[in-house]
């Protein structure tokens, strides 16, 4: 395999079936990996499940679809972000209402918009739960010093964790970052969502930054 794909925040698959379709994934020159905290998500997703979620439609279509064209994606059920270990993950009152999404940034829970943003129930009330978290760039690495890679995609949704994650990238050693011919990054955007969102860089400088080191960023969702 020559190329690769990580997934970061896979949630229900959406993301990943777009990116299965766009750069023709079914082929067996991908490797593809899939990060997904949530302890739900991660069981029911792919089990031909066809329950609906609150603001889900599609339900978990997308990830079984994707896993019929793909099989061989392997999935990780864990958090991504600058170290290995563990980390609290923190999410709805309801798994099944879990239309927010989840996160192991505590400045997103603290948030007081947030917490309060639907008055029909309360948000972001569960005790966090434990969940393995993997060092992303370090389990890039790993793959893409141990092979040659042409083409590496890295999708991020990652309610926040985004920045700690893109902080490790531009501080990687390495003038052309993971050593691929080419790599294109396509990351969600938090700010919004953050108690101190003007303490965290901009778009335009994580891009910048990334330049420098042959990565393009895209903004992404």
């Amino acid at each position: 395999m020559n190329n690769l794909f990580i997934d970061i925040g896979t949630h229900m698959g959406g993301g990943l079936f777009n990116f299965i379709n766009k750069y023709n994934m079914t082929n067996q020159d991908w490797e593809i990996h899939t990060f997904e905290p949530h302890p739900y998500l991660f069981k029911t997703a792919g089990e031909n499940n066809t329950e609906r979620q609150i603001g889900y439609p599609h339900s978990f279509k997308d990830m079984n679809e994707s896993l019929k064209l793909i099989p061989q994606i392997n999935r990780h059920n864990a958090a991504c972000a600058d170290f290995d270990g563990e980390i609290d993950l923190f999410f709805d009152k309801g798994l099944e209402e879990n239309h927010m999404g989840n996160t192991i940034v505590k400045d997103v829970y603290e948030n007081p918009v947030f917490k309060n943003y639907d008055f029909n129930r309360s948000s972001y009330i569960n005790a966090p739960v434990k969940v393995k978290c993997i060092d992303v760039y370090n389990f890039i690495m790993n793959i893409t010093t141990s092979k040659k890679i042409n083409n590496l995609i890295i999708k991020i949704d990652a309610e926040g964790a985004e920045f700690s994650i893109l902080n490790k990238f531009i501080k990687s050693e390495y003038k052309n970052i993971f050593n691929v011919d080419n790599c294109s990054i396509y990351c969600e955007f938090h700010h919004f969502m953050l108690k101190n969102s003007n303490e965290y860089h901009s778009v335009d400088s994580y891009k910048n930054e990334l330049s420098k080191k042959g990565v393009q960023l895209h903004p992404w969702g």
